[in-house]
């Protein structure tokens, strides 16, 4: 490209870590998380990356991935970070930066590669989310093997109209190539059950997914062999440090229910971060009070700086 330097990355995977510029949470709801989603998987065709690995949890965001060009990578996570800034900011109604820098470390040979994988994908089950990694939704491993792996397959013969709509509404703007905003998304669930939404979701994530499964699986041979490996061990990071918080990410859960009982006017969650401070310290004593998350926990939850 004229008048642009590009650096040839030849075969090169890279760990990228993300989290929200303050520390807080990222992911109030699942509607958060697939907006997240559908951004990433249209912008890695956009920018021909390849996704080796991609893992959501509350606060942070791992993705291991690797692009031809340096320039290709850096361009491609500033466009999920600033599209993703912009929907968040909006259905939080504030503005500002949502991430901060972002870290990344090279992972050169299959052992460091090995490593690296189980590493995002034990993401869940270290935070206590879930048993093993495969059950944990937002690493999206168990799609490796099936598009519907959280929900009851869908049955075009049974299915109700609005979820028949839905569905085929999703796969036509995944052709037109457009990600799915939350407007967009609260639309799709409008008048869906909760059994419903779970199909949605999975057909989603089905539909949107650029995952390059094949490129874990042939570090271990085959993908029972990988199971088997990523959850007897849970890899490691040595060159990328992370904050955690708390002994589990299931306290996080435990606010997020709470919030939504104390005050159920409020269609997102993230609204409270419109709060002042004075009626978000009210909040943070009613957490406290109710749940077992610490005090350093409530204040990510809340997006507060405590002195």
């Amino acid at each position: 490209m004229k008048g642009q330097t590009r650096t040839f990355i030849p075969g090169t995977w890279e760990h990228i870590y993300k989290r929200s510029v303050d520390g807080g949470l990222l992911f109030y709801s699942v509607r958060d998380r697939l907006v997240y989603f559908t951004i990433f998987a249209l912008a890695a065709k956009r920018y021909h990356i390849e996704v080796m690995a991609l893992c959501l949890m509350f606060d942070h965001i791992h993705e291991m991935l690797r692009a031809r060009y340096s320039s290709d990578r850096k361009r491609f996570e500033q466009y999920c970070n600033s599209v993703f800034s912009r929907e968040w900011n909006e259905s939080a109604e504030r503005n500002g930066p949502v991430f901060e820098s972002y870290g990344s470390a090279p992972k050169k040979g299959e052992k460091y590669q090995r490593n690296c994988f189980a590493y995002i994908q034990n993401n869940g089950p270290e935070r206590k989310l879930c048993r093993r990694a495969e059950d944990y939704q937002w690493n999206f491993l168990a799609y490796a093997t099936s598009r519907h792996p959280f929900s009851e397959p869908v049955r075009r013969h049974h299915i109700s109209r609005a979820l028949e709509k839905s569905l085929d509404r999703v796969s036509s703007l995944h052709r037109c190539g457009r990600y799915l905003g939350y407007r967009v998304l609260e639309s799709l669930s409008n008048g869906l059950n909760p059994i419903e939404i779970k199909q949605l979701t999975d057909h989603i994530i089905s539909t949107y997914n650029v995952i390059d499964y094949q490129a874990s699986i042939s570090l271990y041979g085959d993908y029972e062999t990988l199971l088997t490996a990523i959850n007897s061990n849970t890899g490691a990071e040595h060159d990328i440090r992370e904050n955690q918080v708390g002994v589990t990410d299931k306290d996080y859960l435990s606010m997020i229910s709470l919030v939504h009982r104390a005050h159920p006017e409020l269609s997102d969650i993230k609204r409270i971060l419109t709060w002042d401070t004075d009626r978000r310290m009210e909040l943070f004593q009613l957490i406290r009070k109710h749940t077992y998350a610490t005090g350093a926990q409530i204040a990510k939850f809340l997006h507060l700086k405590l002195v």
